[in-house]
C-alpha cells in the first residue's frame, strides 16, 4: 500500500529503466533477504502501480485527433445518464477512424449526446464524435475529475456529432450482461414507484445507482454524515452474504447424505461468496463494495479451507486483493475511508474484557468511527458532520433492519412477481419516509457541520497518533493525551495575508468566471460561474468547496458583475453554503453595483468605476468592473464589458484604468481588449479564465498578440487552473499555478496544454527597469 501510494503522488511517471532495476533489485531479496521483506514489499507495490499507470497513460488521445470528427464504434459500457437536453454515457471503443486511420484506442471514453434516444447498456453503435483529451477543473479543495476519469478508464471524452446520423449495430453482448441488468432493474423501481420523492434514495440502496438523488437529499446526507448509507457498503454486503450463508447452509443440512460428501458450512460458504461478489457487481463495484466482498470472500475461504483467521488478517489480505486489481484505489477518498473504519472497529473493539450490551457496543463503535475518522475527513473534505454519531445511532438501525432487506428483496422479486415486488418498495419508500424528517431535523441544527481550514500533513499525522492513544484500551495510562494530538485540528488558524497585502485567486470554472480576493480579515467573491442544470453549478462544486479549503467561514461582500449564467449560475448555491453580509450586483435583491461605490479594508481600496448609471448599458457592457489598489499596485476586475463600454472608460476617465494586474475583459473575446484599452491599462499581467478547448476560441489570437505586443505575461486558467497572486508592498508579484502545483503523472501537463512561457510552480514576474510598479490613483 505505501509503494503503490508513493507512486500515486508523483507528477510524471518514471521511465521503463526504473521499473527494470526495481524488478532486478527485489527478486533477491523476496528470496534470501527476509529482514527486508517490508521494503521488497513497499517496492512490489511501486512497481505495480508504476505498470498499471504506464499502460494506462499509452492510451492517450493523441494531440492531432483533438477537435476533430471521428468515427467511432464501440458499445455502451455505462447506466446512461439523462440530463435536461442530452445523455452522458461510458463507451467502450472498437475502432477509432480519422481520415481512412484506424486504431482501437482509447478503449474508452465518456461522451455527451444532445437529443439522443434511450441507450442501452451492451448495445453496439457507430458514431460520429469529436473527442479532447481527458481535461478537468484544477482547484484548492476542488473534485479530481482528470483522476477520476483516469481511474475510470476513460482517456478522452467528448461528444456526438449530429452528422452523419448515428447507427445501432446490434442490441447487446453477453459481456455486458451485468450492466443491462443493473439498468433493467433500475428502471423496473422506477416504473414501481414513479412519484416517489426517493426514489434516488432506493435505487441506491438496491443497486448503487444514485443519479436520480436530488441536491436537497445529498445536502441532507452529507450535513449529517449518513452518506455513507447510501452506498452499497459494508454492511449490505455483509447483510445479503450473511442472509445467503444461513439460508444455503441449512437447506443443505436438510438434503438427506448430501451433507456426507460436502460439509454444509462449505457449501454456506461458497453461497456466502457468490452472493457477496455477484452483490459488489450489481453494485457498480466501488472500492467500499470491493473491500467488503473481498473481506468476505477471505473469510468464507478460510471455512471452505478449514483454516480460523484473525480479523487482522482477514483485513490485511482484503487490501492487498483491492490493490492488486485496482493499484489506483488508494487515490479515492473511499478507500481510506472505508478501510480505516473497519481497522477502527477492530481496534476499538478487540481486546476488551467482557462482553457489552449490544447498544452499548453500538455506541462505542460510533464514538471511535467519529474519534477515529475525524483526521481522515478534515484532510479529504474539511467538513464534518457534528451530530454524525446521533443521526447514525438511529439511521443505522432503521435502515438496516426496516428498510435495506425490504428493498433487496423487493428489487429481486420485481422481475418475476411485479407486483409483490412493488408492494415491498411500498413499505421500503414508507419507510425512509418516516426516516428522512428525522435526518432534515439533525441537518438544520445550528452547528450541522463545522468546515475548518485544510490541516497541513504534519497535523494530521499527529492527529492520527493521537486517536490511536485515545482509543487504546482502558488498562492504557494517560490516554487522554490523545487530545494533545488532536489539538491543532482545531487550533490551527486559517492563513490570510497580512495588513497591506491581498490574495487574488482566479478560480478554474471553465467557461466562465468566479474570483475570490482576500484581505487581512476580508473576503470578496467576484462572480460565482456557470450553471449547467439542477444540481450541476460551479458555486456549489467549486466556490464553496474553495471557501472551505481555505478557512473562509463568511464572504462579506459578494458582487456579480452581471446576469450572464456564466458569471451568476453559482450564485444561489454559494449563499446557501455560507452566510453572505453584502450583496452588490445587477440582480435581484441586490444594491447596485455603480460608479463611486468605494470601501476599504486592511489597507487596501474596492471602487466601482463602472457603470455610471444603472441605465448606461445593458448586457455585457454593463458590467460592473471592480479596480482594487494597494501600496504599489492596482488590479482590474472587468467582468464582460467590450469595445464600447471600454471606449467609454478611455474617454472619461482613463486613470481609473492603470493596473499592474488586469483580468482580461470577456474571457479574451475578440470584442473587447482593444489598442486603446490595453494601452489605458499597461498592465504586467493578463489572466484569461476560459474553458478547456471552448467552442469560441477564447482567448482570441489576435487579442492575445496584442498583449503579447505590449510585453504583459499571460495566464490561463484553462490552461493552469486556479491561478493565484499575492499582491503586496513588500514583495514581488509571484503567479501560482494550481495545475503546476498539485499535478499528479495523469493531469495534462501545462506545456501540452498551452506552451505558455516560464510553467512553473511559482511564477515571480519582475518589473522593467527603472519602472517601478503603478502607483495608486488618485481617489475622488
Amino acid at each position: 500500500m505505501l509503494g503503490d501510494w508513493f507512486l500515486q503522488q508523483l507528477s510524471d511517471l518514471p521511465g521503463p529503466g526504473v521499473g527494470l532495476l526495481l524488478f532486478v533489485i527485489i527478486l533477491p531479496v523476496w528470496w534470501r533477504l527476509c529482514l527486508l521483506r517490508w521494503v521488497a514489499g513497499a517496492a512490489t507495490g511501486f512497481l505495480w502501480a508504476w505498470f498499471y499507470g504506464y499502460t494506462m497513460l499509452a492510451e492517450r488521445l493523441p494531440t492531432a485527433w483533438e477537435g476533430r470528427d471521428l468515427v467511432m464504434e464501440g458499445r455502451i459500457a455505462s447506466l446512461p445518464k439523462v440530463f435536461e437536453s442530452g445523455t452522458w454515457f461510458n463507451l467502450d471503443s472498437l475502432t477509432l477512424t480519422m481520415d481512412g486511420e484506424t486504431r482501437s484506442w482509447p478503449r474508452r471514453v465518456y461522451l455527451s449526446w444532445y437529443g439522443a434516444s434511450p441507450l442501452v447498456v451492451g448495445e453496439r453503435w457507430r458514431l460520429t464524435v469529436r473527442l479532447k483529451r481527458p481535461h478537468g477543473l484544477m482547484n484548492p479543495g476542488g473534485f479530481d475529475r482528470e483522476g477520476w476519469l483516469f481511474h475510470n478508464g476513460i482517456r478522452a471524452q467528448g461528444a456526438v456529432r449530429p452528422y452523419p446520423q448515428a447507427a445501432r449495430l446490434d442490441a447487446g453482448h453477453w459481456s455486458y450482461a451485468v450492466g443491462r441488468l443493473r439498468q433493467e432493474l433500475a428502471t423496473a423501481i422506477a416504473q414501481a414507484r414513479p412519484d416517489s420523492p426517493y426514489l434516488g434514495l432506493l435505487q441506491g440502496l438496491a443497486i448503487g445507482e444514485t443519479t436520480t438523488v436530488t441536491p436537497e437529499q445529498w445536502d441532507t446526507l452529507v450535513r449529517t454524515g449518513t452518506i455513507h448509507l447510501l452506498a452499497i457498503s459494508g454492511s449490505h454486503i455483509a447483510l445479503i452474504a450473511g442472509l445467503a450463508y444461513f439460508v444455503v447452509r441449512h437447506l443443505w443440512a436438510w438434503a438427506g447424505r448430501a451433507p456426507l460428501w460436502l460439509a454444509a458450512p462449505r457449501v454456506g460458504a461458497m453461497a456466502a461468496i457468490l452472493a457477496a461478489i455477484g452483490y459488489a457487481a450489481l453494485a457498480g463495484s466501488p472500492v467500499p463494495t470491493q473491500r467488503a466482498a473481498l473481506m468476505v470472500t477471505v473469510a468464507m475461504g478460510a471455512v471452505l479451507v478449514g483454516r480460523a483467521l484473525r480479523p487482522v488478517r482477514t483485513l490485511n489480505q482484503a487490501l492487498f486483493a483491492v490493490l492488486l486489481w485496482d493499484p489506483l484505489a488508494v487515490t479515492e477518498a473511499g478507500f481510506w475511508l472505508s478501510f480505516g473504519a473497519v481497522a477502527l472497529i477492530f481496534y476499538g473493539m478487540m481486546g476488551r474484557i467482557g462482553h457489552p450490551s449490544h447498544w452499548r457496543a453500538l455506541g462505542r463503535v460510533q464514538w471511535g468511527m467519529t474519534v477515529g475518522l475525524l483526521p481522515l475527513l478534515l484532510a479529504l473534505f474539511q467538513r464534518v458532520a457534528v451530530y454524525s454519531p446521533l443521526a447514525n445511532l438511529i439511521a443505522i438501525p432503521w435502515l438496516e433492519v426496516g428498510t435495506v432487506p425490504v428493498v433487496l428483496v423487493g428489487t429481486l422479486l420485481l422481475p418475476f412477481a411485479p407486483i409483490l415486488g412493488g408492494k415491498l418498495l411500498t413499505w421500503a419508500d414508507f419507510s425512509l419516509a418516516g426516516l428522512w424528517p428525522v435526518l432534515e431535523f439533525f441537518s438544520t441544527l445550528p452547528w450541522a457541520t463545522w468546515s475548518p481550514p485544510a490541516p497541513p500533513v504534519w497535523a494530521v499525522v499527529i492527529a492520527m497518533a493521537g486517536v490511536l492513544l485515545l482509543l487504546a484500551p482502558r488498562g492504557l495510562p494517560s490516554r487522554w493525551l490523545g487530545l494533545i494530538g488532536i489539538a491543532p485540528l482545531f487550533l490551527l488558524p486559517a492563513p490570510r495575508p497580512p495588513p497591506g497585502t491581498l490574495w487574488l485567486t482566479i478560480l478554474d470554472v471553465g467557461q466562465g468566471l468566479s474570483i475570490v480576493v482576500r484581505t487581512a480579515t476580508h473576503t470578496l467573491v467576484y462572480d460565482t460561474g456557470p450553471r449547467y442544470g439542477p444540481g450541476h453549478d460551479l458555486g456549489a462544486m467549486v466556490v464553496a468547496p474553495f471557501l472551505r479549503h481555505e478557512g473562509v467561514q463568511r464572504v462579506d461582500t459578494l458582487l456579480v458583475s452581471h446576469a450572464d449564467s456564466d458569471h451568476s449560475g453559482g450564485t444561489a448555491s454559494l449563499r446557501a453554503a455560507l452566510p453572505v453580509t453584502r450583496l452588490l450586483g445587477a440582480i435581484p435583491n441586490a444594491e447596485p453595483c455603480l460608479r463611486g461605490v468605494t470601501w476599504d479594508w486592511d489597507g487596501i481600496n474596492f471602487r466601482v468605476i463602472h457603470p455610471s448609471t444603472e441605465n448606461e448599458f445593458t448586457g455585457n457592457n454593463g458590467s460592473c468592473v471592480l479596480r482594487i489598489t494597494w501600496s504599489g499596485g492596482a488590479l482590474l476586475l472587468t467582468g464582460d464589458i467590450s469595445r464600447a463600454a471600454e471606449a467609454q472608460r478611455v474617454l472619461n476617465t482613463p486613470e481609473d484604468l492603470r493596473a499592474t494586474v488586469v483580468v482580461a475583459p470577456h474571457h479574451g473575446s475578440r470584442s473587447s481588449s482593444t489598442p486603446a484599452f490595453v494601452a489605458a491599462v499597461a498592465p504586467q499581467v493578463v489572466i484569461y479564465s476560459t474553458g478547456y478547448h471552448n467552442r469560441f476560441g477564447f482567448p482570441h489570437p489576435d487579442v492575445a498578440a496584442r498583449y503579447a505586443a505590449a510585453g504583459v505575461q499571460p495566464f490561463n486558467t484553462a490552461y493552469q487552473g486556479a491561478i493565484e497572486l499575492h499582491l503586496g508592498p513588500e514583495e514581488p508579484l509571484t503567479v501560482q499555478s494550481w495545475r503546476e502545483e498539485a499535478r499528479h503523472y495523469w493531469h495534462l501537463p501545462v506545456p501540452e496544454l498551452g506552451a505558455l512561457e516560464n510553467n512553473k510552480k511559482r511564477i515571480t514576474v519582475h518589473f522593467p527597469p527603472n519602472s517601478p510598479p503603478h502607483p495608486p490613483a488618485p481617489f475622488p
